[in-house]
């Protein structure tokens, strides 16, 4: 499948970090289109916002970076291991963290 164009848009944006400290416009437009994904996330959806998470840092962007977590576990091939076992940063230790909480982590 392809990349939807709101979950495209958000990750093509260069030089994009989501974090507390965005500038107000940016969490906006952010915010905007992360408000309009159509669940469930498709596989490659989540690997491309996997690495958009890991470029974030450990803030919540006013909660922008749940949402997208959440966003993440909902793809059908979920938990995607080549992309979480490569991806780096808070938000990818988290989903670690609930994998593992849930007996799924580290895959046998």
């Amino acid at each position: 499948m392809t990349m939807r164009d709101a979950v495209r848009q958000l990750v093509e944006k260069p030089g994009l970090v989501l974090s507390d400290s965005a500038p107000a416009e940016t969490v906006e437009w952010a915010g905007e289109l992360i408000d309009s994904f159509e669940r469930p996330a498709q596989d490659d959806e989540a690997v491309a916002l996997l690495e958009l998470l890991s470029r974030s840092d450990e803030s919540s962007c006013f909660g922008l970076n749940w949402t997208i977590l959440h966003f993440i576990e909902t793809a059908p091939g979920w938990p995607i291991w080549p992309a979480l076992k490569g991806a780096q940063g808070e938000w990818a230790e988290t989903l670690r963290i609930g994998l593992r909480n849930t007996g799924q982590y580290p895959p046998e």
